[in-house]
């Protein structure tokens, strides 16, 4: 009897949990941010906080209905499990063999997004599940009959992931562009009508958004953090060299922002830029060859100095709106660096991805082992032909990464939550070559 692949992810997500309660992490766990979210969410008006409220939103009603914060742990596990079916469920529908179907689902469950962060009091977890759940309902929409409902589906549960990590942003375009390409892999033809239409879906819950914090306070974001986020990145690529060429509206803030860094230099708290072969100190050499000393830099120089420098009786949005301003100044003067930046980053994010996903290395070397085992008996690493859904799992492992990690990149850094999201479909890979190497031994 052949069990359906949603089944078994689910029994196999079962015995994982149970591992899991053997070593108590069905604890909820704090992190600095928690409280921020809570604070937002009780507001009268929220709109106007650093954080979206709808994490607090979803804390307060756990409270409400006396299940407590203790009760939040398992809650997301079993988010988890029913983003990691729906994966595996849409994987079918769009055409594709059992194994790879349970590879992709298993990977949504074992990695270190779940069992980092899954048992924490802060939105990632969350929406970890909802963008995952919209990834399924993406393939499934590949199915015509469907196309309508699911991309419905996927287009809510993106909008819901997105205002709990902002950070998701770029899968309102990827989503759609996977769907395309899909569908023209499947011999559909390009379906940009309905392309289109999934991306219209998916804009409209964050302009309704954006609307009605427009209305409520002015900005029309879908959270005032952007500025924030970001002014980490330009803070550490602004040098006074650059104050000539920065517009005169925005040089008196990067004089404080200079200041605010040179402070945290001073006090040990932030390393300053490596010097290059020349003796003097260069941000090509600190971004290229040492990436790691800005990120650490970044929240030191935000949180321990930056964030002091919001005005008395300035709102958060104001502030934020401020920074903001300062960030495109710095960029447009300093291109190049930017570019630099980008390739520092682009390099901690894939060192993180795949060397530090532990289900990925594991999966990899169990996979490396059996395949030498089937080509040292039978000269074929597989034991028969390869599976033919390869081309399907990159392809959605690539728009995973894109979508949950890209804007660090481009924007912040790839700090450990966003890596520990962004390789967590990729151990779906190296598991689904080690399911072909065992299900079709050598004879």
């Amino acid at each position: 009897m052949r069990l359906p692949s949603a089944l078994i992810v689910c029994v196999a997500s079962l015995v994982f949990a149970a591992a899991l309660h053997a070593v108590g992490w069905f604890q909820p766990a704090e992190f600095p941010d928690t409280r921020s979210y809570i604070e937002a969410a009780a507001k009268a008006n929220p709109w106007g906080e650093q954080r979206h409220p709808l994490y607090g939103w979803v804390l307060i009603a756990v409270d409400s209905w006396g299940l407590g914060r203790a009760a939040v742990p398992a809650l997301q596990f079993g988010f988890h499990v029913v983003a990691a079916m729906v994966l595996a469920v849409g994987v079918r529908l769009a055409g594709r063999d059992r194994m790879a179907a349970v590879a992709l689902g298993l990977a949504a469950v074992l990695g270190q997004a779940v069992v980092i962060w899954g048992r924490g009091l802060i939105p990632e977890s969350l929406a970890v599940s909802l963008l995952a759940s919209a990834l399924g309902l993406t393939l499934a929409a590949t199915k015509g009959a469907l196309f309508w409902p699911a991309a419905t589906a996927a287009a809510l549960a993106t909008a819901f992931a997105i205002l709990l990590r902002p950070i998701m942003l770029p899968a309102i375009v990827l989503l759609p562009a996977l769907y395309l390409v899909l569908c023209a892999m499947q011999q559909q033809g390009w379906r940009v009508v309905r392309a289109g239409a999934f991306t219209v879906f998916l804009v409209l819950p964050l302009l309704l958004q954006a609307s009605l914090r427009q209305q409520a306070v002015g900005d029309f974001h879908i959270v005032s953090f952007g500025g924030f986020a970001s002014i980490g990145m330009s803070a550490q690529i602004l040098t006074p060299d650059l104050l000539p060429r920065l517009p005169e509206n925005v040089r008196p803030l990067a004089e404080e922002v200079l200041a605010s860094k040179q402070k945290a230099i001073d006090a040990q708290a932030a390393m300053p830029l490596f010097r290059s072969s020349t003796g003097e100190r260069s941000f090509r050499a600190t971004a290229i060859d040492g990436f790691d000393a800005l990120a650490r830099n970044f929240d030191e120089i935000v949180n321990g100095e930056i964030v002091k420098l919001q005005r008395p009786g300035e709102s958060w949005v104001a502030f934020n709106a401020r920074l903001g301003a300062l960030t495109p100044a710095v960029l447009r003067a300093a291109p190049e660096r930017h570019l630099f930046w980008m390739a520092g980053a682009t390099s901690r994010l894939a060192g993180r991805v795949f060397v530090y996903n532990a289900a990925f290395m594991l999966a990899l070397f169990a996979f490396a082992c059996v395949a030498l085992w089937n080509l040292m008996r039978t000269g074929k690493a597989l034991g028969g032909a390869a599976g033919g859904s390869w081309s399907l799992l990159v392809l959605v492992a690539v728009v995973w990464v894109a979508a949950t990690s890209a804007l660090s990149v481009v924007a912040a850094f790839p700090a450990l939550r966003y890596t520990d999201t962004g390789g967590l479909l990729l151990t779906a890979l190296p598991l689904y070559g080690l399911m072909l190497a065992l299900s079709r031994p050598a004879r």
